[in-house]
């Protein structure tokens, strides 16, 4: 081993201390053991992994801890920068050799004997190494826990599928936002196929993952020879890795395959993160024709509609837009009053009608929300044995009051008149079919806005200017995007609005 690689390997050696107690054991081995100290130069330390697709997990997500770790244990600000193509049994070699030498020592090393100034730890950045001529995946090798692969099926079958039997149709409460969603789902559990794929989508906090997971303890109550599999986008994400690194959590991609391959009913949450994951995205795929051709029925949820999802294949908007695809919008008054009624109804301390009413109207942005705000007064009401009163209650709400009241006052009206101000135009003129530039420009960054800054649907957005489709308000929000990308004097127009906006 070269002293280069000798130096970085017990910096590396020295990190891993530290990062153990930040990241859970099971991502500590999914992510950070599989990764290959390179070499440090100046103030970058070269990391190696297995491919580029892991590279870009870990820059994406790991990068923040990875890179405070090194900062630590090396005494300064350290850069961070993956390389593909290496695989764990070098990293085994170049850390047992680090762990050797770090006996010896107690401090952490010097990155150079010269006083050159601390530097700013910067974005980590995923660069393409040289592909080693064999496939990565058949040189990984990683030693794990002596435990049977049947257990650590079993272990992650149970940690995937997270379905609460609490969550049903049956105390799941039906207003005139959720109607058609809740009918579709009850259809799609009843009758398979019928909807396929159900695509549901809505802000978050609004109930999709008590809808679909009402129609996986359906389908398994009446229907218990059903291969039911419920997951977050998250957690496939995570299956795919590990069956990619040889975790033994599958005996083989192979298996992983089959596991979601081979069922009745799949129910995917937050779909919407496999946005910019190309071969996360190549898997689904491949995936949903596998179920999609046998008939099994495919449920998904999402905070947007597929083609409103950046980053996400146009196969992938066409397969999840050939079904059914509905919304659930925010909770209206007499929906939000009904949920903390029938929510009251397994806590011990009860509330007055003027109570539940107060809390209904002053918390709307979504049922999650609502929820919390009732717990809140039931913990309070439990721990003190006294009475909850309408001010008492605001004084003890007071902070979601307060966020609830800013996002309130955020309505697309609001936006249109501030866009006109600005500009010196009249609402009507963003309103209406007029497309010279002086009113186009403005009338995009109103609908941009509008998206940005509301949680109303383009369908809602494109209503509110003039009756114009979802289609028009989707090229309005990636023009805007796209011209904002590339000017700092765009970028400041659109901080002064939103500004003005928020008051």
């Amino acid at each position: 081993m070269t002293g280069e690689r000798r130096f970085a390997s017990e910096l590396w050696s020295q990190a891993l201390a530290g990062l153990k107690k930040i990241v859970t054991e099971v991502a500590y081995r999914q992510f950070i053991e599989p990764i290959v100290p390179l070499s440090v130069k100046e103030d970058t330390f070269l990391l190696g992994v297995s491919d580029d697709f892991f590279a870009d997990w870990l820059a994406n997500n790991y990068s923040e801890v990875i890179s405070d770790s090194i900062s630590k244990a090396s005494g300064r600000s350290i850069k961070i920068e993956f390389v593909s193509g290496y695989t764990s049994s070098e990293q085994e070699e170049t850390l047992s050799s680090a762990q050797e030498k770090a006996k010896d020592t107690q401090s952490a090393p010097e990155l150079s004997s010269g006083k050159s100034k601390p530097v700013s730890a910067g974005t980590p950045k995923t660069r393409k190494g040289k592909r080693p001529s064999q496939p990565p995946l058949q040189q990984f090798s990683v030693s794990v826990p002596s435990r049977t692969n049947e257990e650590y099926r079993d272990d992650y079958t149970n940690e995937m599928c997270g379905i609460r039997p609490d969550f049903t149709f049956d105390n799941y409460v039906v207003g005139e936002e959720n109607r058609y969603a809740f009918s579709a789902a009850m259809t799609a559990a009843q009758n398979q196929g019928v909807y396929n794929p159900l695509y549901i989508y809505g802000s978050t906090g609004m109930g999709k993952t008590h809808l679909i997971q009402s129609v996986a303890n359906y389908v398994r109550e009446h229907n218990p020879s059903a291969v039911v599999r419920y997951v977050t986008c998250e957690a496939f994400l995570n299956a795919y890795l590990d069956s990619l690194h040889n975790k033994s959590k599958f005996h083989s991609h192979f298996e992983f395959r089959n596991y979601f391959r081979e069922v009745d009913l799949l129910l995917i949450d937050d779909v919407h993160q496999l946005a910019g994951k190309e071969q996360l995205q190549e898997e689904f795929f491949n995936t949903f024709n596998t179920l999609h051709n046998a008939n099994s029925q495919i449920i998904l949820t999402s905070d947007k509609r597929p083609s409103e999802i950046p980053g996400l294949e146009a196969r992938l908007v066409s397969r999840f837009e050939s079904g059914l695809t509905t919304q659930i919008t925010a909770p209206t008054f007499e929906t939000r009053l009904s949920i903390l009624r029938h929510a009251q109804e397994i806590q011990s301390v009860k509330f007055s009608s003027d109570i539940l009413q107060y809390v209904a109207e002053r918390v709307s942005s979504s049922i999650r929300s609502l929820k919390a705000a009732l717990l809140r007064l039931v913990a309070f009401a439990s721990m003190t044995q006294s009475e909850v009163s309408i001010s008492l209650a605001e004084e003890l709400l007071g902070d979601m009051l307060d966020k609830e009241a800013e996002n309130a006052r955020v309505s697309i009206e609001s936006i249109q008149k501030t866009v006109a101000d600005h500009f010196g135009i009249r609402v009507p003129d963003i309103t209406g079919s007029k497309r010279p530039k002086n009113i186009a420009e403005p009338r995009m960054i109103a609908m941009y806005l509008s998206r940005q800054m509301t949680d109303h649907s383009l369908v809602e957005i494109g209503a509110a200017f003039g009756g114009r489709n979802h289609a028009t308000v989707l090229h309005a929000v990636n023009q805007v995007t796209e011209d904002a990308e590339g000017d700092e004097e765009f970028r400041r127009t659109l901080s002064v609005l939103k500004r003005k906006i928020k008051g």
